[in-house]
């Protein structure tokens, strides 16, 4: 099977069309989420002019620890809807992008 070569141009549309759906569902899904969090975080922490407690530094600490991986894991999940998506609906003027099985090459 011949392979093109992708041009710069191509590479451009098929990364802007991954980069902007990406986006969209990044912004729909994670600023909630985001105000969530930070509900929590300025839950824990104290009022002006008090010091903050080790113990609730320990706290907030472990449950950013806590948040982290699961909020890694919405942002792959999101990006990997944004490139199903794009690979689906993406239309461009002199090209397409084709899933092959892996033995198709062969």
């Amino acid at each position: 099977m011949n392979h093109p070569d992708v041009t710069w141009g191509q590479a451009l549309k098929i990364w802007w069309s991954f980069a902007w759906r990406s986006s969209v569902l990044s912004i729909l899904v994670l600023i909630p989420l985001e105000v969530i969090l930070m509900f929590f975080v300025f839950r824990v922490m104290p009022q002006p002019g008090q010091k903050l407690d080790p113990q609730q530094a320990m706290k907030l600490s472990s449950s950013m620890l806590l948040a982290w991986p699961f909020l890694m894991a919405i942002i792959v999940g999101l990006q990997t809807a944004g490139m199903r998506w794009m690979i689906r609906k993406a239309h461009w003027s002199n090209f397409r992008i084709a899933i092959l099985p892996p033995n198709s090459g062969n």
